[in-house]
Formats: structure tokens, C-alpha cells, sequence
């Protein structure tokens, strides 16, 4: 299995939209009723990274059903304290601007 290269992080298109997303967040951070916490893998370190982005593109290729979905996916998913504003978020990320990314509410 090859690990992806440091270099090339921030070129993986998961990479490109999360930090979009991310930084549209900032940017609207007045729109949003509740919390928004954003991927792990922003502040994950570079060899960490590497390592959740090769198993993830892994998971994805081959659908290997051995390995746990929500670990592997976890650190690029998106959390939110209100699902109106994950709504929102959904429709002015993925619906206006087709930036796949993944998220979820968690109300706890």
C-alpha cells in the first residue's frame, strides 16, 4: 500500500473541498445557530493525514468490508450541533458550489 505524499495532501480532492468547505464556514460563521466542528483531519499531522487519506481512497476503490466504514470515514465528516444549520451548509456546499464532502448532527 502506498501512503500518500505529504506534498500532495493538500492536492487530494477530498483535501481541496474539506478545506473550501471549511473556510466558507469561517467566512458565514454568523449564519450558523449552533456548532460546527470541523473534520479531524485538519488537524491531523502530515504522516496522520497521509494515512486516513491512502485508507480511505483504499476503502473506496475496493470496498473492502472488512474494515470499519465509520473509522475510516470519521475524520473527514463534518459535525454539527443543528441540523437546520447542517442543512444549509449542505445546500450552499454540495447543492450551489458541487463540493462533496461528508457531514453529520450530532445534538448531544
Amino acid at each position: 500500500m502506498e501512503v500518500t505524499q505529504r506534498k500532495e495532501i493538500q492536492d487530494v480532492p477530498v483535501m481541496r473541498g474539506i478545506m473550501v468547505a471549511w473556510n466558507w464556514v469561517k467566512e458565514n460563521q454568523k449564519h450558523f445557530a449552533g456548532k460546527v466542528i470541523p473534520p479531524d483531519i485538519i488537524s491531523m499531522d502530515e504522516d496522520d493525514a497521509a494515512m486516513a487519506i491512502t485508507m480511505q481512497e483504499l476503502f473506496m476503490t475496493t470496498h473492502d468490508m472488512d474494515r470499519d466504514e465509520d473509522e475510516i470515514q470519521s475524520p473527514f465528516i463534518f459535525i454539527f450541533s443543528n441540523k437546520d444549520d447542517m442543512e444549509f451548509f449542505m445546500h450552499e456546499i454540495r447543492d450551489k458550489r458541487d463540493i462533496r464532502v461528508s457531514c453529520m448532527c450530532n445534538t448531544d
